[in-house]
């Protein structure tokens, strides 16, 4: 009643088929319309809570914004963990308001004070101050609680020397002194060039959040043209994320993934192909427009131009299902 009738049904289904077999399960599914249980809050909507979790009377846990089954920026954070490494030089090409880059950090400078295993290098780039600064603030209010005494704002040039400089005991001694480099610019433009054996490079595309101004977007061409310089840039076994916002800007999304079709194709048996290369534009300035048509190819050839051969590409598409609309 409280959740109109999909709910009703969906109820009255599940107390006929199993309020007969236990009566745990029957007084948790009572308690589902109780006001208590309907208080807990999931995805911003008031919704029952769990039947354990209506019988216990204990208190949930769950939290929309940090379920990776609810949340993408959660699924995203999930799986960086399984590819950041101690050592690593990681990029957040575009820190917003810092939210990525903390979760980057917690990654790169696990450890305890003091720990001489700590180490990597993690650079931040956006082309709005106001980024810069809350990332710059986040950062190191994460550090202070952390009791961590990592440098912010290292100049890009001196953190690549002070890597150059580090010559590594043993292949898997990959330690060095920890630094944070802030840089404001474009994620294309601005994209460091010099560096090389990257871990990770992780976007959030579309807009600063909490801004007025939406003006100021990430755009099909500055992002393709970071994506072709962060393939190029990673090591082996490292990653490229990429949330996209259809529903804001439908054109960058149809590009970055077409982007992200040529590399997995790289890595197929037929391999990216003229044949396949040509299948992929056909109709490419229907669906992406006219501006971005020259986009498209010129990023699809930079792939094809810098591919050896040596690296292959696992490209996975993570979709709502049902939500055309939301991030991926």
């Amino acid at each position: 009643q409280k959740f109109g009738p999909p709910f009703a049904l969906y109820y009255d289904v599940l107390v006929r088929r199993y309020a007969q077999e236990d009566e745990t399960v029957r007084d948790s599914f009572r308690c589902l319309h109780t006001d208590s249980a309907s208080k807990i809050l999931f995805g911003g909507r008031r919704r029952p809570a769990t039947a354990v979790q209506a019988a216990s009377g204990s208190s949930s846990r769950f939290s929309y914004a940090n379920s990776p089954f609810c949340h993408v920026t959660s699924l995203a954070h999930l799986m960086w963990e399984s590819v950041v490494r101690s050592g690593d030089t990681v990029v957040d090409a575009t820190c917003g308001n810092g939210h990525d880059s903390q979760k980057l950090a917690s990654l790169l400078f696990a450890g305890t004070p003091g720990d001489r295993e700590i180490g990597g290098r993690l650079i931040c780039i956006d082309v709005q101050e106001t980024a810069i600064k809350n990332t710059r603030e986040g950062l190191s209010a994460y550090f202070r609680e952390m009791g961590l005494d990592i440098p912010l704002d290292v100049p890009l040039d001196e953190a690549i020397r002070e890597r150059s400089e580090s010559v590594p005991s043993s292949p898997t001694d990959r330690s060095r002194t920890p630094s944070v480099t802030m840089i404001c610019g474009s994620h294309d433009t601005s994209f460091p060039r010099s560096i090389e054996d990257v871990g990770i490079v992780v976007y959030n595309l579309g807009f600063l959040p909490g801004t007025e101004n939406k003006e100021v977007q990430t755009s099909a061409a500055s992002t393709l043209s970071s994506l072709s310089q962060a393939a190029a840039s990673l090591r082996i076994g490292g990653a490229l994320s990429v949330i996209v916002y259809p529903g804001s800007n439908p054109d960058e999304d149809r590009c970055v993934r077409l982007f992200c079709e040529a590399l997995s194709y790289l890595s197929s048996k037929e391999g990216l192909t003229e044949k396949r290369v040509e299948n992929m534009f056909d109709g490419l300035r229907e669906r992406v427009g006219l501006e971005n048509d020259g986009v498209v190819r010129c990023a699809v050839q930079a792939v094809m131009d810098g591919h050896d051969g040596r690296r292959g590409w696992r490209v996975y598409d993570h979709n709502p299902v049902g939500r055309t609309t939301s991030p991926a």
